[in-house]
Formats: C-alpha cells, structure tokens, sequence
C-alpha cells in the first residue's frame, strides 16, 4: 500500500480528545473484523491504529469507503456505529444510544435530517411487559458526509492532501503520521 496513516496512542500531542477518537477508530476497525472497506486494510494493536489505501484511490475515496463503513443506518433509520459493537436484539440499548447521539453532538435537525414526527418503539422488559418509546427516525447524518469540511463534495475531486483527510496529521519519518499541535503550519 503506497498511503498509510498510523495514529499511536503516545503521541504527546493527543489531548483525550483525540485519545478519544483513537479508541473509537480502534473499536469500529475491530469492528470490521475480516469485512474491512474494499481496499482500506486497517489493523489495530495496543498502542497504534493504522489505515492505508493504493495510490490509485483518491484520499477522498478513502475517506468516503471509511465513513461509510464507519458510520450506518438501521433499517428502523437508527444511527449504527459499529464500533459500539450493538448486537441485533439489543434494541434497548441501540435506541438509547441514538436519542443520546440526537439531543447531543447531532441535536440540530441539519445535522440529521429525517422525519417530523417520532416513531413509536415497543420494547419488552424481561418480566414481558411492553413499554412504548418515541425516537426520531434519521434519513442520514453528519458524520457519514463529513458533514461541513467540504471533503465530500463534488468540486474537491483534486487529489486531497493529508491535512485535509485528517486536520491535525503531519509527515514524520518514513510512513508514519503524529498529531500536529494546535497552530502548527
């Protein structure tokens, strides 16, 4: 693969955001198991997370097989993260975590855009007793379009540069990448 990315959890400049971030990649990759995206091979270890592409794939058709594989949808149109390793059955939990991601990071309706109404969800407690609860079903959201970074869109099909894949990776040694501190140029 002529393009790796590797982000190592020691890098100094990572704030526990970007750790953050890291353990979810790391989740969602594992997550992936042997069905990666086509042509993305990922691997995750203890202490680093690596993803590379051929050159022939446009950094910006990498990052579109990555988000796409990363970030779904249910056929209930509930978000899907993978990564979170939500097994089917485990409805309670799936619709907690998608009215949780909705009323926080994606509460802005253009941030999700699906129906004006809720729909009703029948979940059964373990004494068989129904309960009805409402969510709001999502056509899509921002995190599978990166959503406000322009790095989809129709007019960025020029070769994307690494800084615009991923805003605070640089070029160390070799093939491997580090957080670039904040105001770096």
């Amino acid at each position: 693969m002529a393009k790796e990315l590797i982000y190592r959890l020691s890098n100094p400049n990572y704030t526990i955001y970007h750790r953050a971030a890291l353990g979810g990649l790391a989740a969602t990759i594992r997550a992936w198991g042997t069905k990666p995206p086509d042509g993305i091979p990922a691997a995750v270890t203890r202490d680093h997370v690596r993803l590379a592409w051929s050159d022939q794939m446009t950094d910006q058709e990498a990052l579109r097989r990555i988000l796409e594989a990363s970030f779904k949808l249910t056929v209930d149109r509930l978000i899907d993260l993978p990564g979170q390793g939500i097994k089917a059955g485990q409805d309670a939990l799936r619709l907690a975590i998608h009215n949780g991601i909705t009323g926080t990071f994606l509460q802005h309706p253009k941030m999700r855009p699906g129906e004006k109404e809720p729909r009703r969800f029948e979940l059964k407690t373990d004494d068989d007793v129904s309960e009805i609860f409402t969510y709001k079903a999502v056509n899509s959201y921002a995190h599978q379009k990166a959503q406000g970074t322009e790095l989809l869109e129709k007019k960025t099909q020029r070769r994307l540069s690494v800084h615009r894949v991923r805003p605070a990776v640089c070029r160390t040694r070799g093939n491997e990448w580090c957080a670039r501190p904040p105001g770096a140029g």
